[in-house]
C-alpha cells in the first residue's frame, strides 16, 4: 500500500473548509485551472513552457506567478520543482510545488493557490512539506513557508508567510490519527 500524501492526510481527517455546497461544476473548473496553472509553472520552471499557449485564466495566473518571481528574485534549487520525498518515519509522501532561495538567500517552501487559500489547511500542508524537507533534503535550514496567492483575475500575486511550525503538532496528529483509522482496516 502506498504512503498517503499531505493532502490526502489532511483531507482524510476534515482539515480544512468543506465545499458541499459548491457545485460540482464549479469545483470541477476549480481543480482544472488550479492544476493547469500548476503545470504551467512547472513547465515553465523546466524551460518547455509556450505562454502564448495557456489559457487566458491561467495566463494571468502565470502573470501573478512571472511578477512574484521578478519581485522575489525566486530560483528554484536543481530538482526541487515538484520532487516527490518519503517521510519514512512518519510513513507519509508529498511533492512541494518547488523548493529554492529568493533574492536575500533565504530558503523558502513556496505553494502556489489560486484566489483564495484555507489557513488551517494550508499551513499543514505547508508543515507536512516542511518535514519532508528535513529528510529529503540538503541539510540545508528552511527559512520560511508561505502562500503565493495568484489572481487569475488581476493577474497579481499575493505572498503571505505562513509559519510551518505553528501548525507542525495539527499535521502529526493528522498523520496519527489517518494511520490508526486505516490500519484499524
Amino acid at each position: 500500500m502506498p504512503m498517503p500524501s499531505v493532502t490526502e492526510i489532511v483531507a482524510s481527517v476534515g482539515i480544512g473548509r468543506r465545499y458541499d455546497m459548491v457545485p460540482a461544476a464549479t469545483m470541477a473548473h476549480v481543480r482544472t485551472r488550479g492544476r493547469g496553472l500548476h503545470k504551467a509553472i512547472h513547465y515553465h520552471f523546466e524551460g518547455d513552457l509556450d505562454p502564448d499557449s495557456l489559457h487566458p485564466e491561467i495566463a494571468r495566473g502565470f502573470q501573478a506567478f512571472q511578477g512574484w518571481v521578478e519581485a522575489s528574485g525566486f530560483t528554484p534549487l536543481p530538482g526541487w520543482v515538484e520532487k516527490e520525498c518519503e517521510h519514512p518515519q512518519w510513513r507519509f509522501r508529498g511533492h512541494p510545488d518547488v523548493i529554492g532561495h529568493i533574492r536575500d538567500g533565504r530558503l523558502v517552501i513556496p505553494d502556489w493557490k489560486t484566489n483564495s487559500f484555507d489557513p488551517l489547511a494550508t499551513g499543514c500542508q505547508l508543515a507536512g512539506y516542511a518535514m519532508l524537507w528535513d529528510v529529503c533534503g540538503t541539510g540545508e535550514k528552511l527559512d520560511e513557508t508561505l502562500v503565493v496567492l495568484l489572481s487569475t483575475k488581476t493577474g497579481k500575486a499575493a505572498p503571505i508567510p505562513i509559519d510551518w511550525k505553528e501548525y507542525l503538532q495539527i499535521f502529526q496528529a493528522a498523520v496519527i490519527v489517518y494511520h490508526a483509522i486505516n490500519e484499524r482496516g
